[in-house]
């Protein structure tokens, strides 16, 4: 588990990001990792007991960094769950295959199993919380898969949301037909 600093860190990251993205320049992003603001963030975790935490926490910023210049859409206080089943909603056919295989991958892959999926949210508009994705990626080897069962739950909760809506809607609709006649 990441603690409250490092918390509170990539959240200015990620909203330096958003500020980056605002611009419409993915050169400046993809720069990013050469500057001081990023080896700021960096530099938070480098002792000697936890160099291998530090790496890895490089690691997702670059990821985070990557991924955002595929899509600079943002939402907030959405789980990357929430942002898939809305994107499976928009798509219009069943891609939770792509879904779980993200969910079974290791971190060590987790480039090439989001980067086509985040690249398919930003051509149908569904925006991604940058900061808690990468708070949550930051966690993502936990052994007890605390993230990829949150994704899952906030992913059928949203769809069992969504489907209950439009079973609710096609039920008004009659009812509003014989109204109006």
């Amino acid at each position: 588990m990441i603690d409250i600093q490092l918390r509170q860190q990539i959240y200015k990251y990620a909203n330096y990001l958003y500020a980056l993205g605002y611009r419409k320049n993915p050169m400046i992003v993809t720069q990013l990792r050469n500057e001081q603001l990023f080896q700021q963030y960096i530099s938070l975790r480098q002792s000697d007991e936890d160099i291998h935490f530090a790496a890895h926490i490089e690691t997702v910023f670059s990821l985070g960094c990557r991924l955002f210049s595929l899509n600079m859409r943002r939402t907030e206080n959405t789980s990357f769950g929430n942002s898939y089943s809305l994107l499976q909603l928009r798509h219009r056919h069943d891609s939770s295959q792509r879904f779980f295989t993200l969910l079974e991958c290791s971190a060590d892959s987790l480039e090439y199993h989001l980067s086509p999926i985040v690249t398919l949210m930003a051509q149908h508009n569904v925006g991604i919380d940058w900061a808690r994705l990468m708070i949550e990626l930051c966690d993502w080897d936990d052994p007890q898969r605390r993230i990829q069962s949150a994704w899952v739950r906030d992913y059928y909760r949203s769809l069992n949301a969504a489907q209950e809506t439009a079973r609710t809607d096609e039920q008004e609709r009659p009812v509003l037909q014989e109204s109006l006649s």
